[in-house]
C-alpha cells in the first residue's frame, strides 16, 4: 500500500466539492423550473376566481 499524499488528498476533495456544488445548481435549476410552473398555475387560477367574483358581484347586485 502506499501512502496518500497531501496533493492528492485535497484534489480529491476539491473535486467531490465541486461535483457536490453540481449537483445542488441543477437540482436548484430544476426547483425553480418547477415552482415558475406552479406559480403560472396560481395565476390562472386567480384569474378564474378573480372573473367568478366579478360574475357574483353582478348577479348580486341585479338580486338586490
Amino acid at each position: 500500500m502506499g501512502s496518500v499524499s497531501w496533493a492528492q488528498t485535497i484534489t480529491t476533495i476539491g473535486t467531490l466539492g465541486v461535483l457536490v456544488l453540481g449537483v445542488v445548481g441543477i437540482q436548484t435549476y430544476w426547483i425553480t423550473r418547477a415552482l415558475d410552473r406552479i406559480d403560472a398555475r396560481l395565476d390562472r387560477i386567480e384569474e378564474k376566481l378573480d372573473s367568478f367574483g366579478e360574475r357574483i358581484t353582478r348577479l348580486e347586485e341585479r338580486v338586490h
